[in-house]
């Protein structure tokens, strides 16, 4: 093998991964949406959290979700997307009834 061949090799290998990585992270935040949808609430804002709500440096498949559930209550939660399944950490109530995405960040902070 030549080494122009073994570093072709090697590029299209990191491409590949990047492009299944995004692809996961795409897929993963619909799944968010799909299952706050199907607890009958609405989803305000999905963001990328860059630390699990413990502190801990987070993995890239960690979601903070901010939606509205049927009774009309504001929810902060935090959210791990597996492969297969949604892992929900610290869904708390922060606030009641209606109000803006402006105002749920600084009832969350």
């Amino acid at each position: 093998m030549t080494p122009e061949l073994a570093v072709a090799i090697l590029f299209a290998m990191v491409a590949c991964l990047v492009v299944l990585m995004v692809c996961h992270w795409l897929l993963a935040r619909r799944r968010v949406r799909r299952e706050i949808r199907r607890r009958g609430g609405t989803v305000r804002r999905i963001s990328w959290s860059a630390f699990s709500p413990h502190g801990r440096i987070s993995s890239p498949w960690f979601f903070e979700v901010s939606y509205i559930d049927p009774s009309g209550n504001w929810h902060l939660a935090h959210c791990l997307a597996l492969l297969v399944s949604l892992v929900w950490h610290d869904d708390r109530v922060i606030g009641h009834g209606g109000g803006t995405d402006d105002q749920v960040s600084r009832m969350s902070s």
